[in-house]
């Protein structure tokens, strides 16, 4: 499953058609960035983050850290959410002819896989601000090795 066109649709919205790629979406944890920068880019980080959000939730969970990360700061972006966004739709410029492969097997079996970090976006430099530590869990269900939530 591929969604080139929603891809396509959010490079054409953000206008970044320069050809710079990445190689992965994300390259570090956001924090509150109050006093950086105004952003420079017109296109509404709003609609790009519903975008990518809708791409990560239903074929690109690759992306999904990133989206959320970015999707903190809708109320206030600055440059360095800006450029954060940028990067993951860089990423998307390089890899966007995947997608997920779903490859039902026979056994009929129910796995659950979860994950959690505590207290992951912790930085000294932010230890004042309650929304600098955040807690995260995901978790996975399959049944016959396909993911249905």
């Amino acid at each position: 499953m591929m969604q080139t066109g929603l891809i396509d649709s959010i490079i054409r919205d953000t206008g970044l058609t320069d050809g710079k790629t990445r190689e992965t979406p994300v390259d570090q944890i956001l924090h509150p960035d109050k006093d950086g920068p105004p952003r420079i880019e017109k296109w509404n980080y709003r609609s790009i983050i519903g975008k990518l959000n809708f791409l990560a939730a239903n074929t690109r969970p690759d992306i999904s850290m990133a989206v959320h990360n970015c999707a903190r700061f809708c109320n206030n972006p600055t440059l360095l959410h800006e450029q954060a966004v940028k990067r993951i739709v860089r990423y998307l410029i390089l890899t966007k002819d995947k997608g997920m492969i779903l490859t039902p097997k026979n056994d009929f079996s129910l796995n659950m896989f979860v994950d959690a970090d505590f207290a992951g976006t912790w930085h000294k430099e932010y230890a004042h601000l309650r929304d600098s530590v955040l807690s995260r869990t995901g978790f996975i269900i399959t049944f016959c090795g396909c993911p249905i939530i």
